[in-house]
């Protein structure tokens, strides 16, 4: 895990629009909350992860 604090240029990249936000892979973004474990999990799944 990587942790950005302030602005950075990979905010524009992903075209993240609030803050936290998770990244995960190129396909998964969950943005301004906190997600649940169902949640996570299947994004995980989603982006290939097991």
């Amino acid at each position: 895990m990587i942790t950005y604090k302030g602005r950075h240029e990979l905010f524009e990249k992903y075209n993240l629009t609030a803050a936290p936000a998770l990244v995960i892979g190129e396909l998964v973004r969950t943005m301004g909350v906190c997600p649940s474990k169902e949640s996570l999990l299947s994004a995980l799944k989603e982006a290939g992860m097991q």
